[in-house]
């Protein structure tokens, strides 16, 4: 991995980042990564407490993965060329997901003005995510309602955002959407959601190549793509190794 990183010059201090292998328990609750304003992630900037101590918390170990994504460590995330920015930002995301569960969130940069490429594309999927979660919300009850219910409002705040970002140039979104399956009850909506959000990991995956080339874009990449893996998370998805990556 160190040889295939050094190939796409990515930055010595950010290569030697490479966590330790750590323990710890998961956060409770932990379905969606937080985020945090730049420099307030309250991670000690030189590591683990106590020098040479070793990882003794789940917070020093959640410091630990996430490696370049520290606000002291961030500078180089643009540095790297876009024949392997797919593979080192999805690893990346995949830490950042694993730090969440150890209870410590990512100090994401803000989103660079100008929309990355394949942006509009990313965000017909997410039209159609969210058409995926309104059936699922019609037809679960209980916790699964209320789980569908927030990936609806954050999957709304999502396409907004995008929209604004993409202008006039884009088309309104079809009236409906093709299903793969009948939905008529909890568990085939439970299955529709894993679907559904599986297929916008992958399309998450498309903004990798992207985010190469500049800090803040790379960034914004790689936080879509942890917030994507968080929510399918809730429906069963499995965290990949190389999440977004074709499989």
């Amino acid at each position: 991995m160190r040889s295939v990183l050094a190939t796409g010059r990515v930055p010595d201090s950010v290569v030697s980042a490479s966590p330790a292998p750590t323990t710890g328990r998961e956060a409770p609750g932990a379905a969606t990564p937080g985020s945090t304003s730049e420099g307030a992630s309250g991670i000690p900037s030189g590591g683990p407490a106590g020098g040479g101590g070793g990882v003794r918390t789940a917070t020093e170990a959640g410091a630990l993965e996430l490696g370049p994504l520290r606000v002291d460590r961030r500078s180089g995330l643009g540095a790297v060329t876009p024949t392997h920015a797919a593979l080192w930002l999805s690893m990346l995301a995949c830490r950042s997901r694993l730090a969440a569960q150890l209870g410590v969130a990512t100090p994401w940069q803000p989103w660079p003005e100008q929309p990355a490429d394949g942006e509009a594309t990313f965000l017909q999927q997410v039209r159609g995510t969210l058409y995926a979660m309104q059936v699922v919300a019609v037809r679960t009850s209980g916790a699964a309602r209320e789980r569908a219910t927030a990936d609806l409002t954050w999957l709304d705040a999502l396409r907004i955002r995008l929209e604004s970002r993409a202008g006039s140039a884009l088309g309104a979104p079809p009236v409906g959407y093709a299903l793969p399956f009948p939905v008529t009850d909890g568990p085939s909506a439970a299955r529709l959601a894993a679907h559904a959000w599986s297929g916008l990991q992958d399309a998450s995956g498309a903004l990798l190549v992207a985010g190469s080339g500049d800090a803040a874009r790379a960034s914004m990449v790689v936080q879509l793509l942890t917030d994507v893996v968080a929510h399918g998370s809730a429906w069963g998805v499995r965290l990949r190794a190389f999440p977004g990556l074709v499989r």
